[in-house]
This record gives structure tokens, sequence and C-alpha cells, in this order.
């Protein structure tokens, strides 16, 4: 069975330790794709890059659960 898809808005200062429980939580039921307004790398609060899956242009929100 495949699973559902969900996407995780990154953005330049989010806080990773606020995200983790919920990827933690919801991994093992979808896969998670990043999604910012553009490809560039964004850092987090703590300084974790972070290079987004898709760009907003890109998403269909019809494609995805969460």
């Amino acid at each position: 069975m495949d699973k559902k898809r969900a996407l995780l808005l990154v953005f330049e200062g989010y806080c990773e330790f606020e995200i983790a429980p919920a990827i933690s939580l919801i991994s093992n039921r979808y896969e998670l794709f990043t999604i910012s307004n553009s490809r560039e790398a964004v850092r987090s609060e703590a300084g974790l890059l972070t290079v987004p899956t898709i760009t907003f242009s890109e998403a269909n929100v019809e494609d995805y659960e969460l």
C-alpha cells in the first residue's frame, strides 16, 4: 500500500524542534515533502540547512493529504 503524502513548510528561521514530534508521529504513515517559496536551502533557527523538495508554484495541493 502506498503511503499518503504530506507537505512540511520550511522557511528561513523555522524551528525544527517544534516540528520534530509531528514528523515522528506521521512519518510511518505519510511520505513527507518539504515545501518553500524556492528550492534554495533554508536555515533553521538552530542552523540546520534544509533543501525544500518542492516549491509553492510546483505543488498541487490535491496531491497531498496533509
